[in-house]
């Protein structure tokens, strides 16, 4: 995404293929009861667009301490983000964000969500007890000016659409 000083700098809208959804549905419901959760890959160079095209889901475990915890929230393995990126970087991807789910609550960010984020970044929460499309969220989060709390978190608009059979939709995680 390319911003100018009067473009805003998050952005415009979140490009989801229809079979990412369907996949990031069943990877965010396998972990019920606790929260699921994945992290988001987009493109290096998305052409200019002003909008995130998600292009890979790299599934993530809840590591949450203690594991009771987990049914409200959710921890990703640091190794596991340094796992991601690299995998990425190597693909001329990047990381934008996570995925994850609220199974017994709204798809809004929490000020813990907030607070464990790292900014800026794109997250899609989906209300686990709603169906895929109508419980499916996504904010941006933006750093904190100086030491004061962490902007509200910005909704974006989320734009399903079809691809060709040709194009690449990566779930994927490290290798044996």
């Amino acid at each position: 995404m390319e911003h100018t000083a009067d473009a805003p700098s998050w952005p415009a809208a979140v490009l989801l293929p229809l079979e990412c959804l369907r996949i990031l549905r069943r990877l965010l419901a396998a972990a019920s009861p606790e929260e699921g959760c994945c992290l988001l890959l987009s493109p290096v160079d998305p052409s200019g667009r002003d909008a995130v095209l998600l292009e890979a889901l790299w599934p993530c475990r809840n590591v949450q301490q203690p594991p009771s915890a987990r049914q409200r929230h959710f921890l990703v393995d640091p190794r596991e983000q340094l796992l991601a990126q690299r995998w990425a970087r190597g693909r001329g991807l990047r990381l934008v964000g996570h995925a994850h789910s609220h199974p017994a609550g709204p798809a809004v960010s929490s000020p813990l969500d907030r607070a464990m984020a790292l900014h800026p970044a794109l997250v899609l929460i989906w209300a686990g007890g709603q169906p895929a499309r109508d419980g499916l969220r996504a904010w941006w989060l933006e750093p904190a000016a100086g030491e004061g709390p962490s902007p509200s978190p910005r909704p974006v608009p989320i734009h399903l659409w079809h691809r060709s059979p040709l194009s690449r939709m990566v779930v994927c995680g490290p290798e044996p």
